[in-house]
């Protein structure tokens, strides 16, 4: 099956409707038309959870990166001994939530369970998939980082729109890939985000740095 037939496919199952190739309109449609024709090289970097590290240290500073506490080609080249207590484990072809696996305790962690879900996750390949070019040439490793003691009790994402450098939508929400704190959510609701005027003042000045030094 083409990349162009994927993308269809997908865009029918999801919005209900064809995909406009030839004059595309819509934000959604617009997007799909970046995958099948705007192929950078540096895309692979940045869906690469390992690579783009380097990206971002460069860019924007270190100081926003997750330290990696190892990288390995396989689950049996793992160094389980060299971990701290609390970790975090991704494949790094990995999108969304996939391939992701945290560790809170190492002492009680059941460490077949979690080779079963790293050698499950290497499996999914969202260029084979979905048709999403940027994870083509993506090299499949696991890496481990340190764990990062949330400051809220929901794990807050965001979207950020920019138009000439400068951000002109941006939007906040409590992650729905959080299961532990969110159940399924019917469309157009959410929990309360539970960030103060402050923290949300923070939250965008500091993606307005972000965006500036890109």
């Amino acid at each position: 099956m083409s990349d162009e037939t994927k993308i269809k496919l997908w865009y029918w199952l999801c919005f209900g409707k064809k995909l406009n190739l030839e004059h595309p309109q819509t934000y959604s449609e617009k997007l799909q038309w970046l995958k099948l024709y705007d192929h950078q090289p540096l895309y692979t970097t940045l869906v690469d959870k390992y690579m783009v590290k380097e990206w971002v240290a460069n860019t924007i500073g270190s100081e926003y990166v997750i330290p990696t506490l190892g990288v390995w080609n396989s689950t049996t080249e793992i160094d389980w001994d060299t971990f701290p207590q609390r970790f975090v484990l991704k494949t790094t072809q990995g999108c969304g939530n996939s391939g992701v696996v945290v560790v809170k305790d190492k002492s009680s962690a059941n460490r077949e369970n979690i080779v079963s879900k790293l050698l499950k996750a290497g499996k999914k390949d969202a260029y084979r998939m979905l048709g999403e070019w940027p994870y083509k040439n993506v090299k499949h490793r696991i890496i481990v980082e340190e764990y990062i003691e949330k400051k809220h009790e929901y794990l807050i994402g965001g979207d950020i729109f920019v138009i000439d450098g400068k951000i002109c939508l941006w939007g906040l929400l409590n992650c729905h890939r959080d299961h532990t704190v969110n159940p399924l959510v019917p469309v157009g609701k959410s929990y309360p985000l539970a960030l103060d005027s402050i923290d949300e003042e923070a939250v965008k000045s500091t993606l307005q740095m972000m965006i500036d030094k890109l």
